[in-house]
């Protein structure tokens, strides 16, 4: 029986070969233009892709991955710079053309004297508030204290800063005993320094609000720099 059957699919596939061969041919080059098609959107999507890629200003590609632990020790910087390295910038090194690494410090509060502003010019206070009891109220302005001091490292120092006065500030090692100053030696750029009427020997003086045991921290300025090329990435941490 299935013999029989095979035999007369056999003949009848025989007999109309010309028009079996032009139907596998059809299905053939249909299934070839729908590939087809399917790559040349991919490749179209690519290209553009590219072209947006190589049009758009480099600061709108740089990815910035933040971490922050408290508090930090050796141990634990180590520990999340394995985790990042291993979980994102390990997968990403194909879309990479360069890599930076900075620390920067949590925010302190400048222990100076408030300044004296008119109302909606003080970008860190919200219209129409209260009064606060630093107000001149009879001059019409209200207290403004939107200054802030934070710590930051630099990737290569050596090579990216050029010192006009002073030198680079040596690590501080040491915290004082209870009460006392903790001093940070630290360098700004020359732009800061105009900026905020600073110089070397310059100390700012910020609170640790956080911390009971030492509440307040010193910047010490023992260099000023420039920046030896600032359209450098780095300048973008």
């Amino acid at each position: 029986m299935l013999a029989a059957s095979l035999l007369l699919i056999a003949r009848r596939t025989a007999a109309h070969a010309k028009l079996l061969s032009a139907v596998v041919i059809g299905v053939v080059l249909a299934v070839t233009v729908m590939a087809s098609a399917a790559i040349y959107f991919d490749s179209l999507r690519n290209l553009a892709l590219g072209r947006a890629l190589n049009a758009a200003d480099h600061q709108r590609l740089d990815l910035e991955v933040q971490a922050s632990i408290v508090p930090v020790t050796h141990e634990k910087r180590d520990r999340v710079l394995q985790t990042m390295q291993g979980t994102l910038i390990e997968r990403m090194k194909p879309f990479l053309n360069d890599e930076q690494h900075a620390y920067k410090t949590w925010t302190f509060l400048l222990d100076e004297p408030v300044i004296q502003v008119l109302p909606g010019e003080c970008p860190c206070r919200i219209k129409n508030t209260a009064p606060q009891p630093e107000d001149d109220t009879a001059a019409g302005t209200i207290a403004c204290d939107c200054r802030r001091m934070s710590f930051m490292t630099v990737p290569d120092p050596e090579q990216n800063l050029s010192f006009i006065t002073g030198e680079f500030p040596k690590p501080s090692v040491n915290l004082p005993p209870e009460g006392g100053e903790y001093v940070v030696d630290v360098a700004i750029d020359s732009f800061t320094a105009e900026l905020f009427g600073l110089s070397l020997d310059s100390r700012l003086h910020g609170e640790i609000f956080w911390n009971d045991v030492h509440n307040k921290v010193t910047a010490h300025v023992v260099g000023i720099y420039e920046r030896e090329n600032p359209d450098l990435p780095l300048w973008r941490i």
